[in-house]
């Protein structure tokens, strides 16, 4: 006898993962790096994060869409202010 753990076509609950919170270090830097993506329109790309995150090892605990959705968040922001 077969004994399903999740009925089919079910979809399983997806894990969350640790959040890791930012230092201000790195809110700085990425606010200063971004900060015309911030003030303006528009998000940066994959492989301009990737740049960033190459290039600076106290960003090396992030992916690029870490600093993307930090960027997005920041907008939100201003938007508001």
């Amino acid at each position: 006898m077969l004994v399903f753990l999740f009925a089919p076509g079910r979809m399983r609950r997806p894990v969350s993962l640790p959040r890791t919170p930012w230092t201000d270090e790195q809110r700085q830097f990425v606010r200063l790096t971004f900060r015309k993506y911030i003030h303006g329109e528009g998000l940066p790309g994959k492989v301009e994060c990737s740049q960033v995150i190459q290039a600076n090892s106290f960003l090396a605990n992030r992916k690029w869409h870490n600093i993307k959705d930090f960027v997005r968040n920041e907008q939100k922001k201003m938007k508001y202010c």
